[in-house]
């Protein structure tokens, strides 16, 4: 069976199809009946290795948004840790005021979280548009595509919103834990 595309002189190819029989020999009669009636140059070559040619690109392009992705997380999981760490060690005079007037852990373990998580959700607000946007875009290239899940992104954000709650709970837990008495000696 064949299918002749293509209507100018530069794009126009022939899509055989054949049995598994004997393919060597197939393929040099189709490249010798190329060469005694094609006027340019003449190529033969099987379907799924050009749609493997047409997936490698995008097979790299993943590979480097992970990597690029891994870095990134990794960067911000510090950048977190890091902003967590300075509102710790600047406000540690503040939570040992409180833990003398009679605060609980917990209640500073909140008070900790309470701005972190304002942070977090507004970051989420704002990122789930675009990150939807760009997803949708980058996905309407392809002939067969996906549908964009909601809960790709719910997830997204309920780990970022877990990894931050753990961070900085636990570095409010080691600041509320310190012994008041010191910090409020060095004022």
């Amino acid at each position: 069976m064949a299918f002749v595309c293509g209507d100018d002189q530069i794009n126009n190819f022939i899509l055989l199809k054949v049995s598994g029989n004997r393919l060597p020999e197939t393929v040099a009669y189709i490249q010798n009946l190329g060469k005694q009636y094609a006027v340019e140059d003449f190529y033969v070559g099987f379907l799924d290795q050009f749609a493997a040619r047409l997936y490698q690109q995008e097979e790299h392009f993943a590979r480097l948004i992970s990597v690029f992705g891994v870095v990134t997380i990794l960067i911000s999981l510090m950048g977190i840790y890091g902003l967590i760490l300075f509102n710790a060690r600047f406000r540690i005079k503040e939570i040992g005021i409180r833990k003398v007037n009679g605060a609980t852990e917990v209640e500073m373990i909140a008070l900790l979280n309470k701005g972190f998580l304002k942070l977090i959700v507004f970051a989420f607000v704002l990122a789930i548009p675009l990150a939807w946007y760009v997803v949708r875009e980058w996905l309407s290239g392809f002939p067969y595509r996906i549908p964009v899940y909601w809960w790709v992104f719910l997830l997204a954000g309920v780990t970022t919103l877990l990894i931050t709650v753990l961070t900085v709970s636990y570095q409010s837990w080691k600041a509320a834990n310190t012994n008041p008495v010191e910090v409020l000696k060095n004022e």
